[in-house]
C-alpha cells in the first residue's frame, strides 16, 4: 500500500473529503519555506494519534509511527492556508478543552481523560458541515499510520521480496494478514471458494 492507495482507502472511510488530498494526488505542493508545526506541535499530535490508534500487544501505536511528523509534512506541503489555519488552531482548542474539562493540557492528561476529550470532539465534528480540525487530525493519523514503516513491518505480514509464487499457504486464526492486498476475511473466502481445507494467505 503506497500513500496514494492509503489516501483512497481513507477517502472512502470518511465519505469523500480529505483535506490536502487533491493537492497530494496532483503532486502540487505549496512550497512553503518553513514547516508550519514545531517539535512540540508534532509531539502533541503524536499523543492525539496514539489516543486514536493506541499500541496493543499485536501492533504498534500511532506514536511509534511518528504520525505527528507525517502530519507536519502534509499540512505544510499540501494544505491550503485556510485548512492549515484550521488545523493549527485545533491544537490550541484541544488544549483549551482539556484544561476546561480536566485542568491540564492534553499531553498531561491520563489516557482515559484524553479519550473523553476526543470522544467529545468526535461528536462535535460529526455535526459540523465544514471540515473540522479533529477530522483532519484523525484522517492524517490513520493515513500516516497505515503508510509508516513500523506499521507495515509489525502490524502486517509484510514481505518486500516474496520470491516464487505460492498460490495456497497455511493460514490460522490470529495470523497477521498480508500487507495490504488481502485481509483475513478475504483469505477465508478464497479458501472456501477453492475448497481448500484450511484458510490461506498469499505471498508468505
Amino acid at each position: 500500500m503506497n500513500r496514494k492507495e492509503a489516501l483512497s482507502l481513507i477517502t472512502i472511510m470518511f465519505g469523500g473529503t480529505i483535506a490536502g488530498g487533491h493537492a497530494f494526488l496532483s503532486g502540487c505542493s505549496r512550497s512553503r519555506p518553513d514547516t508550519l508545526l514545531d517539535e512540540d506541535d508534532m509531539a502533541f499530535l503524536n499523543e492525539v494519534g496514539e489516543t486514536i490508534l493506541p499500541e496493543t500487544s499485536a501492533s504498534p501505536g500511532a506514536k511509534a509511527a511518528d504520525v505527528g511528523r507525517f502530519m507536519n509534512t502534509i499540512v505544510t506541503d499540501f494544505y491550503t492556508d485556510e485548512e492549515a489555519a484550521e488545523f493549527r488552531g485545533g491544537i490550541f482548542k484541544i488544549n483549551g478543552i482539556s484544561r476546561n474539562r480536566h485542568g491540564n493540557s492534553f499531553v498531561r492528561l491520563a489516557p482515559e481523560q484524553r479519550h473523553a476529550v476526543l470522544l467529545e470532539l468526535e461528536t462535535e465534528a460529526s455535526d459540523d458541515p465544514e471540515l473540522h480540525y479533529y477530522t483532519m487530525m484523525k484522517q492524517l493519523s490513520i493515513w500516516g499510520y497505515l503508510t509508516s514503516e513500523v506499521t507495515v513491518r509489525e502490524a502486517f505480514n509484510y514481505h518486500p521480496n516474496p520470491g516464487r509464487f505460492q498460490a495456497c499457504l497455511h493460514w490460522e486464526e490470529g495470523d497477521k494478514v498480508m500487507y495490504p492486498r488481502i485481509s483475513g476475511d478475504q483469505a477465508k473466502g478464497y479458501a472456501v471458494h477453492h475448497m481448500v481445507r484450511k484458510p490461506v494467505r498469499v505471498g508468505d
